[in-house]
């Protein structure tokens, strides 16, 4: 479902970029169509920037029918998710980060495991079936009363029984096995506990890096910015040609979508640590 889910959110961050880029697009191709009538631009300018806005036309084109697919494909497994897959997300805002430190987070993530759970319980059983068949080879005297009446009564007849039965070589066979299965059942919890370990270790490292990596994302689209903003102002001066500017403009598209992608990456990380922290949904409820 969260494959599903963040394929969408990603097709439409697609979607808002490519219709940034087209707004973008037109809007140029408009500037310089007033520059050509007033003789402050060339005809080649003009065609270039036409060229420029039927690319991203296009690119706009392909990126809807992509948001299409993946929206479908989603709704097609999931309905009731099929209102909230058109729900905008907001690429400057990162996601919080869980609360707790790394250990802590960690323990959480082994003691909330299903996996882990069971292979605990299993060892806690087999433990107390070889404490259990350990005391069997011991002496383990049982005393009984009873009473009875025959006669219709007349004799009545009480006592007690004791029963203790001796200790033996199958006995002691079946203790050593109880414990080998004890050891077996531990040796499986601190494997399953050492694996759930180096999970949480591989999420944690690739939440961080992705939280970094979007920060960095977002600082370069504010420079590029910057430098995009300036080669406007210079074509509109007239101290700058339309190849600068759509250079400009291109590496500032490149870096929207890719900071785009990587605040969803980061989204889909925290997410999938989270569902595994029981802190999206308490599967036990």
């Amino acid at each position: 479902m969260l494959a599903l889910w963040f394929a969408a959110l990603r097709a439409g961050q697609a979607r808002q970029a490519a219709q940034g880029n087209a707004d973008a697009a037109a809007e140029l191709a408009n500037i310089t169509e007033r520059r050509l009538r007033v003789g402050d631009a060339a005809r080649l300018e003009a065609e270039l920037a036409a060229a420029e806005q039927a690319r991203m036309q296009a690119a706009l084109a392909g990126a809807e029918a992509a948001q299409a697919s993946a929206r479908a494909d989603l709704c097609a497994r999931f309905p009731d998710l099929c209102p909230m897959a058109s729900t905008s997300t907001d690429a400057a805002t990162l996601p919080t980060p869980p609360s707790g430190s790394e250990t802590q987070l960690r323990l959480r993530y082994i003691e909330h495991s299903h996996e882990y759970l069971l292979a605990q319980s299993e060892d806690a059983l087999a433990l107390h079936q070889a404490r259990r068949t350990d005391l069997e080879r011991r002496p383990d005297p049982t005393v009984g009363v009873f009473a009875t009446s025959e006669r219709g009564g007349s004799e009545r007849i009480a006592g007690i029984s004791i029963s203790l039965p001796l200790g033996s070589a199958h006995r002691a066979s079946q203790a050593a096995a109880a414990l080998a299965d004890a050891d077996a059942a531990l040796s499986r919890r601190l494997a399953v506990e050492r694996r759930l370990g180096a999970e949480f270790d591989v999420l944690w490292s690739q939440l961080k890096g992705k939280r970094a990596a979007a920060t960095a994302q977002a600082q370069t689209v504010t420079l590029q910015r910057s430098a995009t903003d300036r080669a406007m102002r210079a074509y509109r001066a007239g101290e700058s040609g339309l190849a600068d500017l759509l250079a400009a403009r291109r590496v500032l598209a490149e870096a929207v979508l890719a900071e785009r992608m990587s605040h969803i990456d980061t989204l889909e990380s925290d997410s999938r640590l989270r569902l595994d922290l029981h802190e999206m949904w308490d599967f036990d409820d």
